[in-house]
C-alpha cells in the first residue's frame, strides 16, 4: 500500500460548464475576474456549433454560435485550479451567484471532488462492494462500471449520461505520484447541477455538507447479510466514517424539475440521434417489445410513473372532446386514451392500491 500523505482531505470543483446569454466575450471574461490574463487567452477553433474559442490553463470559452446559442464556458480540473488562483476574486460561491442571476443562464455540468489522502477510500474494497451489489441507491441507478488497468483501479455507479454518477478512482496511479492519493467524484448535470449551484448559493450551505448530502442520498455501501431487506441492512463502518454525516440531500423534486416538456426535450433533443438509428435499423415493434422486457413501467423510477398518472389525469380531466365540421355538418368526437396509454395505467394503479 502506498504511504499515506501528510496533506489533509479535502473537497473541491474539478469540472464546472455553463452558458450564458447577452454578453460578449470581454463582458464574460470581465465577470470570470480574469482581465489581467486576457493577453494569456490563445484563440482557437469551436466546435459544438460554435465557430471560435478562446483557451486559458484549462478554461475554454466558446462563442460566434448559432442565433442563441449564447456563451459557453467551461472549466476543466485544470481550469478550476486556474480560476481560484487568476481570477480577481477566485471564489465559485461568487461565481455561481453571478451565473444563476443572469437570465436564461444554464448550468450544464458540476464535478465536485473528495481528495483522500489519508486512506479511508480503499478503492480495492469498493470495486468489490460494486462488482458483487454490495450497494444500494435511492435514485434507482443501476449501471456500475469496474475497471481494473495500468492506471489504477476505478469504479463508477450511474451511466454516463445520467444526471448524477459517483466515480471512484486512484489519482495517485493517475498522477504518477508514489503517496496515498483516493478519489470520491460526484458528477452532476443539468438540472441537477443547476439545483447543487441553487443550494449552494440560496441555502447557504457549505460545500462538505452538500457534497456529502447528495452522495449519501444517491448510494449506500451495505452488508446485505445483515438483512433480507436492501433499507434495513446495516451501512459498512467504512462507508459510514467516510460519509460524515446522515442529512441527505436530493437534488430533484418530482413534477417540478422533470415533467413531460423535459422528458420530450431530452428525448427528442439529447437522445434523438440514437433513437432514430435505432427505429430506423429495427422499426418501433422491437423497440416496444424490447423496453417491456427490460424496463416494465412497474419498475419505472417514481419521476417516470408520476408523469405518466399526471398525463392522464389531465387527458381525463379536459374529457378530450373536440368539435370538427364534415360537410357543412358539426359533429363531436371524443380522443380517449391511447391503448397503450390506457394499459399501462392499469399496472399504475394497480400498483398504487
Amino acid at each position: 500500500m502506498k504511504n499515506v500523505n501528510v496533506r489533509d482531505n479535502r473537497i473541491i470543483f474539478d469540472w464546472l460548464a455553463f452558458t450564458i446569454h447577452n454578453l460578449d466575450v470581454n463582458e464574460v471574461i470581465m465577470m470570470l475576474g480574469l482581465n489581467d490574463c486576457l493577453g494569456n487567452f490563445q484563440e482557437m477553433k469551436g466546435h459544438d456549433g460554435y465557430k471560435d474559442r478562446l483557451f486559458f490553463n484549462g478554461i475554454s470559452i466558446y462563442f460566434n454560435g448559432h442565433e442563441n446559442q449564447g456563451i459557453h464556458i467551461c472549466f476543466s480540473g485544470q481550469g478550476c485550479r486556474a480560476f481560484e488562483s487568476y481570477s480577481e476574486y477566485g471564489d465559485f460561491n461568487m461565481l455561481l451567484s453571478a451565473v444563476l442571476s443572469l437570465p436564461k443562464s444554464k448550468i450544464s455540468r458540476i464535478d465536485i471532488a473528495y481528495d483522500d489522502f489519508k486512506g479511508l477510500l480503499d478503492l480495492n474494497i469498493i470495486a468489490d462492494c460494486v462488482r458483487f451489489g454490495n450497494w444500494t441507491s435511492s435514485a434507482g441507478a443501476r449501471w456500475w462500471e469496474v475497471n481494473l488497468s495500468s492506471v489504477g483501479t476505478s469504479a463508477y455507479i450511474g451511466s454516463p449520461q445520467s444526471r448524477i454518477r459517483v466515480r471512484f478512482y486512484d489519482k495517485a496511479a493517475e498522477q504518477k505520484v508514489d503517496y496515498f492519493w483516493s478519489r470520491c467524484e460526484l458528477q452532476l448535470r443539468d438540472e441537477q447541477a443547476t439545483e447543487f449551484s441553487k443550494q449552494y448559493i440560496y441555502n447557504n450551505m457549505s460545500i462538505n455538507e452538500l457534497y456529502f448530502g447528495v452522495l449519501n442520498n444517491f448510494v449506500r455501501f451495505i452488508d446485505k447479510s445483515t438483512s433480507s431487506n436492501v433499507s434495513r441492512c446495516q451501512m459498512y463502518e467504512w462507508w459510514e466514517d467516510f460519509i460524515e454525516s446522515k442529512n441527505k440531500v436530493k437534488l430533484w423534486t418530482p413534477g417540478i424539475t422533470y415533467n413531460i416538456a423535459k422528458l420530450k426535450q431530452n428525448v427528442e433533443e439529447r437522445w434523438g440521434n440514437a433513437i432514430q438509428t435505432y427505429l430506423s435499423l429495427f422499426g418501433f415493434n422491437m423497440l416496444q417489445h424490447n423496453l417491456d422486457e427490460i424496463k416494465p413501467v412497474s419498475d419505472l423510477p417514481v419521476q417516470y410513473k408520476k408523469i405518466i398518472l399526471d398525463y392522464a389525469h389531465d387527458f381525463r380531466a379536459n374529457s378530450r372532446m373536440q368539435e370538427i365540421n364534415i360537410d357543412n355538418q358539426t359533429i363531436e368526437i371524443v380522443n380517449d386514451l391511447p391503448k397503450k396509454l390506457e394499459r399501462v395505467l392499469y399496472e399504475l394503479e394497480d400498483l398504487q392500491q
